[in-house]
């Protein structure tokens, strides 16, 4: 769900043409609600679970789908030939490790994370320029996927 949203984000922001959009201007604009009715109404069965795997397994199922690097690189992705785009603005999404008040991480689990992830196909962190949304903007956003969907 957390890639789904981020794909979401990434979407709108390469419909209003910013990564600083303002959902609650998009809300009142007719054209963003037949943008989202056409986005919502394109997805389709995902036997594979993702909208990538999908593709991957059955592409006359799903022809577009948003994910993430990571997923392409677990996926092979270029070597099944895919065609990879990157809407502008771009954003990024961040991995974080939390753990309960007064529990503390071992010394090497941050490390053993990060090169886990990298390895899985996530970028370093010193590549990222725009970050995803608020938290606040990223739950209106879900809550509007919800309604339309």
């Amino acid at each position: 769900q957390a890639l789904a949203l981020a794909s979401f984000a990434s979407a709108v922001a390469g419909y209003s043409g910013t990564a600083d959009f303002d959902i609650s201007a998009s809300q009142l604009e007719p054209e963003f609600t037949a943008w989202l009715r056409g986005l919502a109404r394109s997805g389709g069965s995902l036997s594979g679970g993702t909208p990538a795997r999908t593709m991957a397994t059955r592409p006359s199922a799903v022809n577009v789908a948003a994910t993430s690097d990571a997923e392409l690189a677990a996926l092979g992705a270029t070597s099944a030939g895919f065609g990879v785009q990157y809407p502008e603005p771009g954003m990024w999404l961040q991995v974080v490790l939390a753990a309960p008040s007064g529990v503390t991480a071992p010394d090497d689990l941050v490390a053993d994370i990060e090169a886990e992830l990298e390895t899985a196909g996530w970028d370093d962190p010193a590549v990222a320029t725009t970050p995803l949304r608020s938290a606040t903007t990223m739950l209106a956003l879900r809550a509007i996927w919800q309604e339309t969907t």
